[in-house]
């Protein structure tokens, strides 16, 4: 993708560590003389408030993109979310997040995320925004993790939230979100069964055909509680959208892969209706949260868990009812990567899921050893190619331009080092 008529974005992580180690002028530097290298349109920047560091980036003679946004975390990784604000799952337990993100100083974020039902969330949400909106000159909002747990944290997270609020807003939509919970509890409750999922004829995604194999009843149930919590973060994110015009201000989203966005309660028509432009995060060969690489495996054996059933039988399900899965093991997916087939299809999904808004596909750029992630020039000329295939308007080069080599922002033009 090299036209003048696409749009090169790129994130930023910014941490007080770093500016501390290479000085204010030592980190734009860099941040500069990458932005030149890949012809940057925007700029998104995050991690921790750093006011010289946000100051500088926003300030028309510093500022290294024609348009940078604040990248903004909403329901997990937030500071000011205490834990009481957290998502339950059905045993009644907390969101522990992703807890190998611990102890990994590269990345610093537990993905333990807040229910976005509950007021005092809201409003640590809305209120922090607004203030960096108004301390900064930011183009526009990025918006970052707001949804439900996905497999990553365990299928376990995935089914929240059943806390009072969510219990007070179902009740409200004249449904009883304590059947869900019950009927989770026995489903897994079951011990040893001999439970089994069927692969049924169905133009539907995979999500559709599994609850397909459900009873009516179980079906309508699963169906409402999943459009409720879409509904729910949509509601949130509307609320957003609100400020942001209030402010004067773009937003932008980071959206799931299509095939597991409404999983952690994301709709992506809804939620493309509200945005100037959305990133879709089907990365190939991130090892964490939104990895379809992590994510994959870590749904297979979850619902195993769940279900009961043997080891790898949600594998062979997954294969018999994804097309772009066929062929590809877990252990494959796990040591090389999703299929290029899986997100060139979760891609243009998309883009026709998005309808006019545009589309800006997540390519992975990033060199960061400690995550076993290298990505090298190949990959991103491979990310661009289907970029250029499915209609996507433009790239966000994911997802730290710190940790991105010079030779793959080349790439990303279209030129050799």
């Amino acid at each position: 993708m090299t036209n003048g008529d696409s749009v090169f974005a790129a994130q930023l992580n910014g941490t007080r560590s770093m500016v501390d180690r290479l000085g204010l002028g030592g980190v734009m530097e860099i941040v500069h003389r990458a932005a030149e290298t890949a012809h940057l349109n925007i700029l998104v920047a995050g991690g921790e408030e750093i006011p010289e560091l946000f100051g500088a980036l926003t300030r028309g003679h510093t500022r290294p993109a024609p348009e940078v946004f604040l990248w903004y975390p909403v329901l997990a990784d937030n500071p000011g979310l205490r834990p009481d604000f957290r998502t339950v799952n059905y045993r009644g337990e907390p969101s522990l997040g992703w807890r190998v993100a611990e102890t990994a100083g590269e990345v610093g974020e537990t993905f333990t995320f807040a229910c976005p039902n509950h007021p005092g969330a809201r409003e640590t949400v809305m209120t922090r925004l607004e203030w960096l909106l108004k301390e900064y000159p930011f183009d526009g909002v990025f918006l970052d993790k707001f949804r439900f747990p996905s497999p990553a944290n365990g299928l376990q997270e995935v089914m929240s939230c059943f806390c009072p609020y969510c219990r007070s807003a179902a009740a409200s939509a004249g449904w009883d979100l304590g059947e869900v919970q019950a009927w989770l509890t026995h489903l897994a409750g079951r011990g040893n069964s001999s439970g089994s999922i069927v692969a049924r004829s169905s133009p539907s995604d995979w999500l559709e055909r599994l609850v397909g194999d459900l009873s009516d009843q179980e079906q309508a149930m699963v169906r409402r509680a999943l459009r409720f919590r879409a509904q729910s973060v949509t509601r949130l994110v509307e609320e957003i959208r609100a400020l942001t015009d209030r402010q004067g201000r773009q937003l932008a989203l980071d959206l799931f892969s299509p095939g597991l966005a409404y999983l952690v309660g994301q709709d992506y028509a809804a939620l493309a209706g509200l945005a100037a432009w959305v990133k879709p995060m089907s990365y190939r060969y991130a090892n964490g949260p939104a990895g379809l690489r992590l994510e994959i495996p870590q749904l297979a054996r979850g619902l195993d868990t769940l279900l009961h059933l043997a080891p790898g039988q949600t594998e062979g399900w997954l294969q018999a009812n994804m097309p772009e899965m066929a062929g590809s093991s877990i252990a494959e997916i796990e040591r090389d990567g999703a299929p290029s087939a899986l997100i060139s299809a979760e891609t243009r999904r998309a883009v026709e899921l998005a309808g006019t808004t545009p589309v800006y596909m997540g390519v992975e750029a990033v060199s960061i050893p400690a995550f076993n992630i290298h990505i090298t020039p190949v990959h991103v000329r491979q990310m661009l190619s289907i970029t250029r295939e499915v209609g996507a308007r433009g790239v966000v080069l994911s997802w730290d331009l710190l940790n991105m080599p010079v030779e793959n922002l080349l790439a990303a033009r279209g030129r050799a080092v």
